[in-house]
């Protein structure tokens, strides 16, 4: 492409292709200037590119305002978490064990309605919010 941009226009297309570059760089690089008006295309450039982060940004927003207001099913409020799925998971104390920084936060789980600790015969103890949930940690 650089070579190319070197070579006068008759020989952009010659079979053996030229690989060495031509003399005519700068007058190649005149020819758009003059027959383009290179200031309208960059004002349309960045124009466009202007009004399209405008409409982008207005349109983000009332979509985000749109959808805070929006009560729809299953939607989760982070203050009381109502709509969220309720899972059963059933762990060893040991694959509950993450590595962290520091070790008293290992095991720790949030938003529990009633975790168990059971041995091998379902023998152990069992915790329950009163309607709410809670933290365990269990090591």
């Amino acid at each position: 492409m650089l070579v190319d941009a070197t070579l006068p226009s008759g020989k952009l297309l010659s079979v053996p292709p030229n690989l060495l570059p031509g003399n005519d760089l700068l007058e190649n690089a005149e020819m758009p200037t003059e027959s383009l008006n290179v200031v309208e295309i960059m004002w349309n450039s960045i124009f466009i590119a202007i009004e399209n982060a405008v409409t982008s940004v207005l349109l983000c927003t009332m979509s985000g305002y749109a959808f805070s207001k929006l009560k729809f099913r299953k939607k989760s409020y982070s203050d009381s978490k109502q709509a969220n799925l309720t899972v059963l998971f059933e762990k060893t104390v040991d694959e509950l064990y993450t590595n962290n920084v520091y070790p008293q936060e290992n095991v720790n789980r949030t938003d529990n309605h009633w975790p168990s600790f059971v041995n091998r015969y379902g023998l152990g103890l069992m915790a329950a919010g009163a309607g709410s949930t809670f933290n365990f940690e269990g090591s």
